[in-house]
């Protein structure tokens, strides 16, 4: 396996952003109409609102993926973190997870947030490692949650 560079989205990797993301969202049967949009327009639902889109690349192989999008307090929210079946167990996930964490510093961030799923039981096992708690599911953000997640920074 080559070296895994972390690279701002651009426009020329659109289909496999959409292709990693769908991929996931529809082998756990949790794909929603917020995902669609997300998935099928980065720029306009995350980065021109302030977020940002990051990408795995291995000799130039798209095969991660993980956003964060920018809510109130000058806070983020993880989003579409995912990786390529092929490259599961690889710390691409990980190093992801690192690209938010400093990012969000970066920019001032006093907590990442996220949302997600029980079924996601790698995903979730993530979270935890890099100090993810669990909070009150007490609202209905997405349709297809059952889990949220915060880790202060």
């Amino acid at each position: 396996m080559g070296e895994v560079f972390i690279v701002d989205f651009e426009e020329r990797h659109l289909n496999d952003f959409k292709k990693l993301g769908y991929e996931w969202l529809l082998k756990y049967d949790l794909l929603e109409p917020v995902d669609e949009e997300m998935l099928n327009n980065p720029k306009e639902k995350i980065i021109d609102e302030g977020g940002f889109v990051y990408i795995a690349e291995i000799d130039g192989e798209c095969v991660g993926t993980v956003s964060l999008g920018k809510i109130e307090n000058g806070d983020f929210e993880i989003l579409k973190l995912a990786v390529s079946d092929k490259y599961h167990g690889k710390r691409i996930g990980s190093l992801l997870m690192e690209k938010c964490f400093e990012k969000a510093r970066e920019e001032g961030a006093k907590k990442l947030l996220l949302y997600s799923n029980h079924q996601l039981k790698a995903a979730l096992h993530l979270y935890k490692k890099y100090g993810f708690v669990d909070l009150e599911y007490d609202e209905n953000k997405y349709e297809e949650a059952d889990i949220k997640m915060e880790c202060i920074l």
